[in-house]
């Protein structure tokens, strides 16, 4: 743990000073050289840390050493995380004005206003506390002297090893040295030549072994997974496989391109290209949704997406993350694992050991809070309980879970006087009515929910959580504006709101947040009412980092600010809900032109168009250009009576068809085929819907979903063959079926609250049954009675 908590100190260190330098901001004279040793200090620690860490487990001193720097790291990441929140104070006060008068021996530039005397402070204190960061660091230096740590990384204290040498060698070559874990190479390479395990000890026996067992042969080794990249750990084995037959091959997978370039094969070298996102996806939800209900998945769908992102394409990672979230039952604990500050470490932005990185946080979290080191707490607090004083006054807690049962009215100012060194903090639930201005000296937090509290306004002061990332305001039914200055909050990523219906629109402020990535909600605001003081639907184009957004009120919207929203510009936008609900009667010109001009980016893998009133089908020009949709939902579209034509959606793998009143059939024009004078079927795709899984209906008019005329058995045309599970749920009308269905290769059938499809599907007797008897799993269900 202090090897990767130290990795990401650096890491974070050497870019902040880098930017300062970028920049020309100098601090307080001397500084400069503080900062350098300190990065010399980390350095060294950083390349005795694995033998440290493997030596803690059976030396208290060492362990003791361990925890007093990862005490010095932590607050060391607290220092870095208010010079880089305050970066762009220092920078804009480093240039020269005309009102200015230059102190070159101390400050760049000093001003007699009270803003220069707070920069002047605000340098001081950073200088102050790297200097006094740096003589602890530098103890702790010098104390691992006295341990006689081995530098595994090739430090400056790691000893070369003596080579040892065999008798099989090529004259005008160096030969390398081996251990005991060549040996073992060597001991799997003879047992898969001979088919029995060797008891052979030396190597050089071992390879005299292989030698004889492939001289003159034609052979193929396979070498997985190799991380070696000593040439002289390597060289031994390779001389000896010399001796095989000059077709001989030997595969080698690694993860280091120094690995491959050690073999000394670079033109042979292939770099297999990472997962794609959504391979990536499919790969982790394959294994963390095992055994879970649709319900669940659909549940936890956009939360494991994000979190899956974070394997960055490593089939390994995907897999080892996804085993890890199989055994997290609830989405508060999928949302504690995404917003974890465990993401921020080394090894977990590469994705190799984050789950066992969770374990160790989850670990250190239940240690006892009066032993002095827990850094993360969940708090189950008893009805008329408070938060104990002790957790009040612990200043280096980083993770504050707070659970209640009870009522929290008002959270005093004093509970968060010492916690300022929290980077997660829930207090959702708990009855909150009042929170205090000193909730923005939080200024390390990353992530903050406050849902569903009754707190009526939030303090100006939450524009002061430069670093917050993370927002969660869902359902506090009181609340009913958010502070103009959410603004400030640059480094914000993900904002929810959702279920806050007092909430009539957002503050300008909004436009500002250039990192944010989702919205679960954009409040579309009345425009006469709010023309000034709210951000409107022509605000987005700023935001060009979105991944998600729900637009609440479409139908509200001015057509002209609308288009310029810059939808198809959104690249990074995956999951778009354009929910038309109005305050008044719905307007079906207005509606019907802004979903024409709405456009997203063919990148987007989610629609879902709500309360559309502006026309008999839903079908806007840019919806056959979404090649990547994967999901789609059209509900509550009341004037609907058409659905698009959707069969050559080439992803579409969910489909969803909820509360369209005015639907009475669907025909051929559904799948993209077209019919001639005569009625008969013309022009079709070979496959239509071709990656369609899953698809539900509910639709309590629609009567009839006829087929393609002239259909038969033996027909070229493929339909959906890849749907697993299809649903009718209140389709009190529908009685008849395709004819194609009978060769869909379908898993499950439900039909509930659907009387007469029921009666037609009866097993045997039903009229349609013959298009359905050859699906295994079939369910119905009767209206529940009242």
């Amino acid at each position: 743990m202090a090897d990767a908590l130290v990795a990401v100190v650096l890491d974070h260190f050497v870019s902040i000073v880098g930017r300062y330098v970028g920049k020309r901001v100098e601090l307080v004279m001397g500084v400069e050289k503080d900062a350098e040793n300190l990065k010399c200090n980390l350095q060294a620690i950083h390349a005795v840390l694995e033998d440290a860490e493997r030596r803690q487990l059976s030396d208290s001193n060492v362990r003791l050493w361990l925890e007093e720097l990862k005490d010095v790291s932590y607050d060391m990441l607290d220092v870095l995380d208010v010079w880089s929140a305050n970066a762009h104070i220092l920078i804009k006060s480093d240039i020269p004005t005309e009102n200015k008068v230059c102190f070159s021996f101390l400050f760049p530039c000093f001003a007699s206003s009270s803003r220069q005397v707070t920069q002047v402070g605000l340098r001081y204190e950073i200088a102050a506390n790297i200097k006094k960061l740096n003589e602890k660091l530098q103890d702790i230096a010098v104390r691992k002297g006295l341990y006689n740590f081995k530098a595994i990384r090739g430090g400056v204290d790691e000893e070369p090893e003596r080579p040892k040498t065999t008798s099989i060698i090529d004259s005008s070559e160096v030969r390398g040295r081996d251990e005991d874990k060549e040996n073992l190479v060597a001991r799997a390479i003879i047992e898969q030549l001979t088919g029995q395990a060797s008891t052979l000890v030396e190597l050089e026996s071992l390879l005299q072994l292989i030698l004889k067992s492939i001289q003159d042969k034609k052979f193929l080794l396979v070498l997985d997974d190799v991380w070696t990249d000593d040439y002289q750990k390597w060289e031994q084995l390779k001389q000896t496989l010399k001796y095989g037959h000059v077709d001989s091959r030997v595969l080698v997978t690694t993860r280091k391109e120094e690995v491959a370039m050690m073999m000394g094969e670079p033109i042979n070298m292939i770099h297999l290209k990472k997962l794609s996102e959504e391979d990536c996806w499919l790969l982790f939800s394959q294994v963390a949704f095992l055994g879970r209900n649709e319900e669940d998945r659909e549940n936890l769908e956009q939360i494991g997406r994000t979190i899956a992102t974070k394997c960055k394409g490593l089939p390994l990672a995907a897999k080892t993350l996804g085993s890890f979230m199989r055994f997290k039952k609830t989405k508060q604990q999928w949302e504690d694992v995404l917003h974890s500050e465990i993401w921020d470490l080394d090894e977990a932005k590469r994705n190799l050991f984050s789950p066992l990185l969770l374990k160790i946080k989850a670990v250190e979290g239940i240690q006892d809070i009066t032993g002095g080191n827990a850094r993360h707490l969940t708090l189950m607090l008893s009805p008329n309980a408070l938060i104990p004083v002790s957790i009040l006054t612990r200043k280096k807690f980083h993770t504050l879970m707070v659970f209640c049962t009870s009522s929290i009215a008002t959270i005093s100012p004093d509970h968060f006087f010492h916690l300022k060194s929290l980077r997660t903090l829930n207090l959702s639930r708990c009855s909150i009515q009042h929170l205090p201005d000193s909730i923005g000296e939080l200024v390390h937090l990353r992530y903050l929910n406050l849902s569903h509290n009754p707190v009526e306004e939030l303090p100006i002061t939450l524009g002061n959580m430069c670093n917050l990332q993370t927002l969660k305001l869902e359902c506090c039914l009181r609340l009913k504006k958010l502070p103009e200055s959410v603004g400030k909050l640059i480094c914000l990523r993900h904002l929810y709101i959702s279920g806050s219906l007092l909430l009539d629109h957002l503050p300008t402020g909004i436009c500002q947040l250039s990192s944010l990535r989702t919205m679960d909600v954009f409040i579309v605001a009345d425009y006469n009412r709010y023309t000034r003081t709210a951000c409107h639907l022509d605000d987005l184009r700023y935001l060009k980092r979105l991944q998600r957004i729900y637009i609440n009120g479409l139908g509200n919207a001015p057509s002209v600010i609308a288009m310029l929203a810059e939808f198809s510009l959104k690249k990074d936008l995956r999951e778009l809900s354009l929910d038309f609900r109005t305050d008044g009667d719905a307007n079906m010109v207005r509606q019907e032109y802004l979903l024409k001009i709405i456009g997203p980016h063919p990148n987007l893998e989610t629609l879902r168009i709500i309360d559309y009133c502006g026309g008999i089908t839903v079908s806007p020009s840019w919806m056959m250009s979404l090649t990547n949709l994967r999901r789609l939902v059209i509900k509550n579209c009341h004037f609907c009576e058409v659905l698009p034509p959707l069969g050559e959606l080439p992803s579409l793998e969910f489909l969803n068809i909820l509360n369209l009143d005015k639907l009475k059939t669907i025909g051929p024009e559904f799948l993209e085929v077209k019919i001639d004078d005569t009625g008969n079927a013309v022009e079709a795709s070979a496959v239509l819907f071709p990656k369609l899984k899953e698809v539900k209906f509910r639709c309590k008019e629609w009567w009839q979903w006829s087929g393609i005329p002239g259909w038969k058995v033996d027909s070229p045309v493929i339909i959906m063959p890849r749907l697993y599970s299809l649903k009718f749920s209140g389709c009190k009308s529908l009685e008849e079926l395709p004819n194609f269905l009978q060769k869909v290769p379908l898993q499950n059938l439900i039909i509930e609250d659907s009387v007469k499809l029921q009666r037609c599907c009866q097993k045997g007797t039903g009229k349609e049954w013959h298009k359905i008897c050859h699906i295994p799993n079939i369910q119905m269900f009767l209206p529940t009675s009242v």
